[in-house]
């Protein structure tokens, strides 16, 4: 495993791609909103004669993309909203095609692989009660997309909420149902 502090320049990112491609686990760091332009950012330390070589090492190389912000969490601290991107056949096609504004959807979509997109994690962490909608929307890459994706998901959860307590309530006045034994 090799562990690089922060890919800043091409030849740090070309030593990288060099020791993924022969096997190694490497992990880094990259300042960048999210795991397109994570993608993207890569690609770019690169002069354009090399980009399509690039993406199609990365599409073969990369494992994966964890993107991160610590936001105020409600009583204090910190809370961490993570994005999870696994590459998987169709993030490596995207990389591969250049379709880097197309990653987004690709990994709302790959549940199934235990991705979450930037947008889903602040969703979670307001439903939750751990940070105040008007943080997570000021932290969100775009506002109006997900103002309107958590009053679809704060709807969802309410209505979940009330199921819930009726499935209770309906348990509670059940009447007990009793076998009776055969009579001999």
């Amino acid at each position: 495993m090799i562990l690089i502090g922060e890919l800043r320049d091409a030849e740090t990112a070309q030593t990288a791609l060099q020791a993924a491609e022969s096997g190694h686990l490497v992990l880094s760091t990259l300042h960048t909103i999210d795991a397109a332009e994570t993608v993207g950012r890569m690609i770019e330390f690169f002069p354009a004669t090399k980009q399509q070589m690039i993406r199609s090492v990365m599409a073969g190389v990369l494992k994966g993309v964890i993107s991160q912000r610590l936001l105020p969490r409600i009583g204090g601290g910190r809370v961490p909203a993570v994005e999870v991107m696994v590459t998987n056949d169709r993030i490596a096609d995207l990389i591969r095609e250049n379709k880097p504004e197309e990653i987004e959807d690709a990994v709302a979509d790959g549940e199934f692989f235990k991705m979450k997109t930037f947008r889903q994690a602040l969703i979670d962490l307001v439903v939750s009660g751990q940070i105040e909608e008007e943080v997570a929307a000021n932290a969100s890459t775009n506002r109006h997309d997900f103002l309107v994706a958590l009053e679809r998901a704060m709807k969802q959860h309410a209505h979940e909420v009330r199921t819930a307590e009726e499935e209770e309530r309906t348990e509670e006045h059940a009447p007990e149902l009793r076998l009776a034994s055969p009579s001999v």
